[in-house]
């Protein structure tokens, strides 16, 4: 009996979404919300997987694509807060399958059905904790789309309550589950490459501005606006498109360093061996189109391991040439050569004197097939579902602990940026004047700017204030300003709690 109490999984629980609604703050009702199937119990190898996929307007969509491929896997309920692109979901599902999955607007609802074993999050970055969060209490496993936290403090919280609720929870940095990408990174780990020192990761990836608008813009019809702020501030709708574009606003999105960037950065903190930076700096600007986008379209940013090894990170929206063939992807430096891996899943090292191309990964599609992370879903889901049945975490290729690792860094680039000083382009004064490779990649910057006709002398970029992190408390040394934005002020009740267990952030 002791043996079965010590093994039983926890009770999980969330706020009922009925409860939710009510109006009254002295007292909310608990409902449990008991797991599908006890942690000790795998998912058996012939047994059907009934998952909800909630949020399936992009990325959500291409997830559908990827699961409708997998057998004994049914997409038992489609959750998005928008009606119109969540039924026409639906609709292509049924026509695929003959079996149509049930549509609801409310995750909360959807957790209360016991059958669910997983949830698929696709939604705005502002959702992506809270719901894994929720599912997890209410004894679901997750796959979570980058970037797994909209804030660095609550990464850490679902971490946390995926260890408690023993869930599994896979990260969706899918290039992990590239072959190409694995080989590279083999390559590495057996010190073919010599001791690396610093690894850059590459994001030269042009945009479009998002628009200006003049006021208040309606919101689409069908649309749960209120469902779709969940933690975020009660706020008009003040730019041209509700979808995507919330990706460059400050209180839904993480700019360019959590859309693409994460991918980049995961690969290279893989390579690297490391886990946090001691110091974090970042620069950058909006140089694009005069838009009311809030985020940095161009960004610069410094990862210090404070042992001889360090991450550079390099973000352009702008058109700009490759840098040492590469425009998305990450170089890696040892005593060696180098290790070039691409955004088609491709690594090349070149290695000794000549520095001839030594193919060590090949990419899934050659160019021009240009693959994208899409390519890779196949396998990391696979992985996800794979360790659903075993419940073997430490086979996981993005268990949430990295994932979370890997956004803290994205977070640290965003804080320093944030609480930087706007700085004329000083031809006296070089940035990162320290640093030799951040110092030539900031020159390269300006160079870059440039050819895009902005005059320095009328030009000015953010830089960011140096952090100093205590990774072991995942808090930032003596920066009051700094660390107030390691979370967020959550909207009531779309609270992630403190401390795990809990259900209120009070």
């Amino acid at each position: 009996m002791k043996e079965h109490q010590e093994n039983a999984e926890p009770t999980g629980r969330i706020l009922n979404r009925r409860s939710f609604l009510k109006q009254s703050a002295t007292a909310i009702t608990m409902a449990p919300l008991l797991a599908s199937r006890p942690w000790a119990a795998p998912v058996g190898a012939n047994e059907r997987i009934r998952i909800c996929m909630m949020g399936v307007r992009s990325r959500g969509r291409k997830q559908i694509n990827c699961f409708l491929k997998i057998p004994d896997v049914e997409i038992a309920y489609i959750c998005d807060v928008d009606e119109d692109i969540g039924r026409g979901q639906v609709d292509r599902i049924r026509q695929a399958t003959g079996r149509a999955p049930q549509l609801e607007k409310d995750i909360r609802k959807v957790l209360e059905d016991k059958t669910v074993d997983a949830v698929s999050i696709a939604t705005p970055n502002h959702w992506h904790t809270l719901a894994a969060y929720w599912s997890v209490q209410a004894g679901k496993d997750v796959l979570v789309e980058k970037p797994l936290s909209h804030n660095l403090a609550e990464g850490r919280r679902l971490v946390d309550a995926a260890r408690y609720y023993r869930r599994i929870v896979q990260h969706t940095t899918q290039y992990r589950s590239a072959p190409g990408i694995r080989a590279g990174i083999d390559f590495i780990k057996q010190g073919k490459l010599g001791a690396v020192t610093l690894a850059r990761a590459l994001i030269y990836k042009p945009r479009g501005g998002m628009g200006k608008v003049n006021g208040e813009q309606p919101i689409p019809p069908g649309v749960d606006y209120d469902l779709w702020l969940g933690p975020a501030p009660q706020k008009p709708l003040l730019r041209k498109r509700l979808h995507y574009d919330w990706h460059w606003i400050w209180d839904c999105g993480n700019g360019e360093i959590g859309n693409q960037a994460v991918h980049m950065i995961d690969i290279c903190r893989w390579g690297l061996g490391k886990t946090l930076p001691k110091t974090a700096i970042s620069c950058g600007g909006r140089f694009g189109p005069l838009d009311d986008g809030e985020v940095p379209d161009t960004q610069l940013a410094l990862f210090d391991y404070g042992d001889s090894c360090k991450m550079l990170v390099e973000i352009r929206a702008l058109k700009s040439p490759h840098y040492d063939g590469v425009d998305i992807g990450e170089i890696f430096y040892g005593s060696e050569g180098r290790l070039i891996i691409g955004h088609y899943g491709d690594a090349t090292a070149y290695l000794g004197k000549d520095k001839k191309p030594l193919v060590v990964g090949e990419p899934l599609t050659k160019p021009p097939g240009k693959p994208s992370a899409s390519d890779y879903d196949d396998g990391h889901f696979r992985n996800f579902l794979s360790v659903m049945r075993s419940r073997k975490v430490e086979d996981l290729y993005a268990d949430v602990e990295q994932g979370h690792l890997t956004c803290c860094h994205t977070h640290l680039g965003n804080i320093s940026y944030r609480v930087g000083q706007e700085t004329p382009f000083d031809p006296k004064r070089a940035s990162f004047a320290d640093d030799r490779e951040a110092s030539e990649a900031f020159q390269r910057l300006q160079d870059h700017l440039r050819d895009h006709n902005l005059l320095m002398r009328d030009t000015t970029y953010r830089l960011g204030r140096k952090l100093r992190l205590d990774a072991a408390a995942e808090r930032l040394d003596g920066d009051p300003q700094a660390n107030a934005l390691l979370t967020r002020q959550y909207r009531e009740p779309f609270v992630v709690p403190e401390k795990v267990g809990s259900f209120s952030s009070r």
